[in-house]
């Protein structure tokens, strides 16, 4: 599990800078729009519209601010869901299922366009596939015992992958779209809640 600590934040970096935040949002803006290959610092600068003397106060490389942003937005899912997991037992299956899907939805959202990242759409170099592979790990885990504490049966892994990555992929497609937030998030939780009719009850 990512934890707060591997974001690689370097000791005596001001905390709450707003250099820092407009690096992060520009480097998003510009990893998104051309990839990770193709981006070069120099797409960060123009879309942060930072200097590299600033950049380079901040982080020593394309790989270190892409790093912070992945690694930031898998904890940051993996906290809010493993919370979620907590409160099973104050639902019923039902509106359960429900409150997990529009959660996930919400995070999609948050995300936005560096959803396909996290999902593992778009190439990565070897250490960065690797932490969205053990996200992926995580994801299937937490589904499985999810799952189960509703009384279903314990999925098979890969109809648990199959299910996250169908579930992954609506949302995916609802946050690109041009409908309203509340129209996505309507026909997303509907699309997604008929997946889990496949589940067998014990």
């Amino acid at each position: 599990m990512v934890t707060a600590k591997s974001t690689g934040r370097r000791r005596g970096r001001p905390r709450g800078s707003s250099v820092e935040a407009d690096i992060l949002r520009g480097a998003s803006r510009a990893f998104v729009r051309l990839g990770y290959h193709e981006c070069r610092v120099d797409d960060i600068l123009a879309e942060a519209n930072v200097s590299r003397t600033h950049f380079y106060r901040f982080f020593g490389s394309k790989e270190a601010v892409f790093k912070q942003l992945l690694t930031r937005e898998i904890y940051y899912f993996q906290r809010v869901m493993t919370e979620l997991s907590d409160q099973l037992y104050e639902h019923s299956s039902a509106d359960y299922l429900r409150l997990i899907v529009e959660k996930d939805l919400d995070l999609a959202l948050t995300s936005g366009p560096f959803l396909p990242f996290l999902l593992g759409d778009l190439p990565l170099p070897a250490p960065f596939r690797e932490l969205v592979d053990d996200h992926a790990r995580f994801s299937v885990n937490l589904l499985s015992t999810i799952i189960q504490r509703m009384g279903y049966a314990r999925p098979d892994p890969l109809l648990a992958r199959a299910l996250i990555n169908a579930a992954s992929h609506i949302l995916l497609v609802a946050v690109q779209g041009d409908a309203a937030v509340p129209d996505k998030r309507d026909r997303a939780t509907r699309l997604i809640l008929q997946l889990f009719s496949c589940l067998e009850r014990r």
